[in-house]
């Protein structure tokens, strides 16, 4: 609800096995929850190696008015405050910015994201290419769970997002995500690139929440 905020549970467990035979299993979870103004945001993950908890974060950032720094406090892994200067977006802020500039045919959206990654400490440039827009019916290569829902029978748009470090100089991206953006918010088509190795997503289940009036 834009009244009473968006909350986001995510959790990625990733399974690699090395040359030498030996695995290792990795579980990402986390949780946020972002006014929806964006004026505040809350964040918390925890990561699991091989079943054993390794790092923890959690902090809260807040902005006292739209234009205004961003203040960040972490209570783990260690207590500490961080002002971040200049225009700063929360991810669902960041979402819906970037279904309004594809609605107005932008075709590339710059912006900096802050989504409490990398223990609360990093902000990334972000650039978003917007591609040409499939007009709804256009798209007969959807998953049965996009059809049931109505997918095909909204507008939508190949999107690829590139996430640099801060002036880093570096025109290689820390990783990049392309995946198809419905008028919505809703996403499909899933590649998450990191360089060394990617991860492909397929849309299996898709439930709609009732958001509630706002009063």
């Amino acid at each position: 609800s834009e009244c009473d905020g968006y909350s986001l549970n995510m959790r990625m467990v990733t399974q690699m096995t090395d040359s030498q035979g030996q695995t290792n299993l990795t579980d990402l979870r986390s949780s946020t929850w972002e006014q929806g103004d964006g004026q505040k945001f809350r964040f918390q993950s925890a990561q699991y190696l091989n079943d054993k908890l390794g790092d923890v974060t959690m902090g809260r950032a807040v902005r006292e008015t739209t234009n205004e720094a961003v203040k960040v406090k972490l209570s783990q892994p260690s207590h500490a405050e961080i002002d971040l200067a200049g225009q700063v977006l929360f991810p669902t802020q960041h979402s819906l910015a970037l279904i309004d500039a594809a609605q107005t045919g932008q075709a590339l959206f710059q912006e900096r994201i802050y989504d409490g990654s990398e223990k609360g400490r990093k902000v990334y440039d972000t650039t978003a290419f917007i591609g040409t827009m499939v007009e709804p019916g256009a798209d007969p290569k959807l998953e049965a769970a996009a059809k049931d829902k109505g997918l095909g029978e909204l507008a939508s748009w190949p999107v690829s997002i590139g996430y640099f470090e801060p002036k880093g100089g570096d025109l290689t991206p820390s990783y990049q995500i392309d995946f198809r953006l419905y008028q919505n918010g809703v996403s499909r088509e899933l590649l998450i690139d990191y360089g060394d190795f990617s991860i492909h997503g397929t849309l299996t289940a898709l439930e709609y929440l009732k958001a509630p009036e706002c009063r």
